[in-house]
């Protein structure tokens, strides 16, 4: 069975964008004792998962604003 076709990369882009957004907005409204929440993985707060999350969107600007391949 042929897989389906991927979607235009700029229509993936705009969900991501969105995800994004939402992460962000839920990111400001954590309160102190909510950022130092355990996860479920052992060992790792709430603040471990969204540096982890952070770093590879920063990551990607950071490649794409110096052209690097």
């Amino acid at each position: 069975m042929p897989l389906a076709p991927l979607p235009a990369l700029h229509v993936a882009a705009e969900h991501f964008r969105e995800l994004d957004r939402h992460l962000l907005a839920l990111l400001k409204g954590l309160t102190d004792t909510e950022w130092h929440q355990p996860t479920a993985a052992p060992r790792r707060r709430v603040k471990d998962a969204a540096l982890r999350v952070l770093d590879g969107t920063f990551r990607r600007l950071s490649l794409q604003r110096d052209h690097y391949q």
